[in-house]
């Protein structure tokens, strides 16, 4: 999760590999976690004239033994409304389902934005 540099802000954006293990793909509709009120995955879509807007993407599918990459300037999971301050390095839990009502585990870690840009990281964040 990168938070903003301003604890005050209520929202925050998580950027991951998401890996999965599987043979037909996997579709997830729902996001929840405790210290959130509301989680969205969301693309950036581009104008004729180059201006990018974010998008809902009302179901995140990962392919058949893939992975769905969420980055900044693409897919990324939006965290709104957190129901408490959060501190860097902590982790934060999320539930996700799929279309099948099958649960997965994530876990997010609390990053500095400007930090992530001076490093680069690799990321831990997969389904299990």
């Amino acid at each position: 999760i990168r938070r903003p540099p301003r604890s005050t802000l209520s929202s925050s954006s998580a950027a991951s590999d998401v890996y999965k293990r599987q043979d037909k793909d996997i579709s997830l509709t729902t996001f929840r976690s405790p210290v959130y009120d509301n989680l969205e995955v969301h693309g950036m879509e581009y104008t004729s004239d180059g201006t990018a807007k974010m998008k809902n993407v009302p179901i995140l599918t990962i392919p058949a033994n893939g992975e769905a990459i969420l980055g900044k300037g693409g897919l990324h999971l939006m965290f709104m409304g957190n129901r408490r301050d959060i501190q860097l390095g902590e982790e934060i839990q999320v539930v996700t389902f799929d279309t099948d009502e099958v649960r997965y585990m994530l876990n997010f870690k609390v990053i500095d934005p400007r930090e992530s840009v001076k490093h680069d990281h690799s990321h831990d964040h997969h389904m299990h």
